[in-house]
């Protein structure tokens, strides 16, 4: 009985260190958001948005500049965000799988109805980021 008491008191043990580092890990990553977005991947996105590279069809609802088009989509140079919270995380979610149901305005298709690979994603995902955090 001393035996298994013990086992199931390390294996808690183990249980609430493994909870603690993940919750750690994933606030770092949660504060990490800007620190990850460099110029060139900025730039990467800039075109992807805008359907220089990866046949990005971004502007076409977002319109060239980000400020969206009324009725149709918000704007993505404001802080404020109606679908996700506005973080690269985020984002990149919002960029891969849509949004069928908008809170405003219309669904957005996943990759916004072109092929983005994750590199695309990840680089339109920072170029939308930098839009409202100026640097």
């Amino acid at each position: 009985m001393p035996v298994q008491r013990i086992t199931w008191l390390l294996g808690g043990l183990i249980l609430a260190a493994a909870t603690v580092s993940l919750q750690q890990s994933l606030q770092s990553s949660t504060n990490q958001d800007s620190t990850a977005i460099t110029p060139a991947l900025i730039a990467r996105g800039d075109s992807v948005f805008h359907g220089q590279v990866a046949s990005g069809t971004c502007s076409a609802c977002h319109g060239p500049d980000g400020t969206g088009i009324p009725g149709l989509t918000g704007d993505l140079t404001s802080r404020k965000r109606i679908n996700g919270d506005g973080s690269l995380r985020s984002l990149m979610q919002i960029v891969q799988d849509g949004v069928a149901n908008p809170k405003q305005g219309v669904p957005m298709p996943p990759s916004g109805g072109a092929s983005l690979t994750p590199p695309d994603i990840h680089a339109v995902a920072a170029y939308v980021y930098s839009l409202s955090h100026q640097r």
